[in-house]
Formats: structure tokens, sequence, C-alpha cells
């Protein structure tokens, strides 16, 4: 039986010293062998020595497993934090509004000319924008806008002898400007402010039921508008969700401020006493859908 030193701890030299007994005995058993000893004594104790290198080799490979376990670093491979690119869209659509004006005093002025309907809200406001991020200060865009609407009663002039109808207009062009703010992918909550230059106008007409050619002439018809320049004024916040990276939609809420210069009649005379209450002011929100690059 061999003996193994209990003091060899380390694996590599105990494989060392079983191949240094094994040699020993390989050449004892041989001289044995060759006189007392037989083949199967020989075979015997060599099956003996490839056991306990066997054991020894997995006693080894184990303890080189626990060792790089041991030694693993877990944070070294832990995933990176997701970094988000910041915001960035080109793109432009189209938009309608819903606006809320106070009607009082132009309602007013109606049922003096015999209107007995009144005027709608919300007022329909029809437009399209486009706008791009500014790349040198993040998550600001810019863009341009473009929009109007009006609003349109009517009566029939006595007799049925022809019809009048008088409308409430109001429109502006201008530039946006939007901070993004991106809670999640696809999503971006945008307060902004959006100023333009424009007008308000209040349009009243009649016409006959039928009129020829030669009876054509100012005498058988009349148009008179008010109006007025107007600087439009809109702080608003959108929020919007990128369906794909080409397709956006967009929900608004804003207030219009108008700030207005004075009225003229027909674009020439002024008109003077107007109302304070008639003007472009209103509470808004608005649709949009919109193409073109979003992140």
């Amino acid at each position: 039986m061999l003996d193994i030193p209990s003091s060899s701890n380390n694996n590599f030299s105990m494989i060392l010293y079983i191949k240094q007994r094994f040699f020993r005995l390989f050449r004892k058993n041989a001289y044995i062998c060759n006189r007392t000893k037989t083949k199967n004594t020989v075979k015997k104790q060599l099956f003996f020595f490839f056991v306990l290198l066997g054991f020894a080799s997995i006693s080894l490979f184990a303890q080189s497993e626990d060792t790089t376990l041991n030694n693993l670093d877990f944070e070294e491979i832990a995933p990176e934090k997701e970094t988000r690119p910041p915001y960035f869209a080109i793109g432009g659509g189209y938009t309608i509004s819903f606006w809320f004006p106070t009607y009082t005093d132009i309602q007013s002025k109606a049922s003096e000319f015999g209107f007995t309907k009144e005027f709608s809200s919300p007022l329909l406001v029809n437009g399209f924008q486009f706008f791009s991020g500014v790349g040198f200060i993040e998550n600001l865009r810019a863009g341009i806008y473009s929009n109007g609407g009006a609003s349109t009663i009517s009566r029939t002039l006595g007799g049925d002898s022809g019809s009048a109808e008088m409308q409430y207009q109001v429109g502006s062009t201008g530039i946006t400007l939007d901070y993004a703010i991106v809670p999640t992918k696809g999503l971006a909550i945008l307060p902004g402010v959006a100023v333009g230059l424009g007008s308000v106008n209040i349009q009243h007409r009649t016409s006959p039921k039928d009129v020829t050619w030669p009876n054509f002439q100012p005498s058988t018809s009349s148009a008179q508008t008010i109006g007025a320049t107007a600087i439009y004024l809109q702080p608003n916040l959108n929020i919007e969700y990128s369906f794909t990276s080409f397709s956006m939609i967009r929900l608004n809420a804003g207030y219009n401020l108008t700030f207005l210069q004075d009225f003229k009649n027909n674009g020439l005379g002024v008109v003077s006493g107007v109302p304070s209450g008639i003007n472009g002011n209103a509470l808004t929100g608005s649709l949009g859908i919109f193409i073109g690059l979003f992140n």
C-alpha cells in the first residue's frame, strides 16, 4: 500500500508525489515479477495507481473552478445603464384646433342686424406646422405655423328676397418654440409658446336672391368688414407620441392672447368704440398628425 504523507495538501504536489511513487513501484514490480510475483500482481498495482491519479486530477479541477468563481467580479460584467439620446424631431403636418372665444359682444351686434342664430362654439381652426430640433440647444425645438378659421351665421331677408350672412374670422402665421421632456421612448411632453401675426375680422354681407349680370352693381349687394391686425401669443402644452420613427400624433392645450391694433372699416376708415370683448382671446385645444423623423 502506498504511503501518502498527510502534509501533502497541494494537489500539484500530490500528483508529483504519485508519479514518483509510480516509477519506484514500477521498477520494484519489474524486479519482483522476474522473481516471485506474477503479471497479475503488477496489473493490480498499476490499476490502483491510476485510480489515485484520477482522484487527484478531479480534486485539482474542482479547486481550480472554485478559485475562478471566487475571483469573478460580477460588478465588472454588470450591464451598463441605458443612456437615452437627446430629443430630436423634424417633420410637418396638419392640425385642427378648437377655440372657445367669447361671443357676447359680437352676438349683440348680430341681433341688431336681425340674426337669431348664435355663433358656434368651439370655433374650428385648421392649420399646418413644420418644426425641427435645434441642434445647439438640447431638447429645444423650433417651428413655423399658419392657421385660420371662421364661424358663420345666416338669415333670410324679408319676403325671401335674399340672404344675409355675418362671420367672425381669426387667423395667424408665426413661429413656435418648445422644450421636450421625454419620460419614455416615443412619448414627449413639450411646454412651449407660439407667437404670430394675424387678424381678427367681423364681416357682414347681403345679397338679393337672384342677380343678373347687368344688375351686378354695388347697390344691389352690400359687404362690410371691420378688422384689426393682431399679434397672437399662445402659451401651450403638447403631448406627442411617435407610433413609428416616421409618424407622430399630438394633443395640445393652450390659451390664445391677442394684442390688437385699431379696427378699420373695409381696411380704410378707423372704427372707434369697438368693445374690448371683440378679440381673438380663447381657450384652445388641438389635434395634429405629423410625418417626419422622430426619436
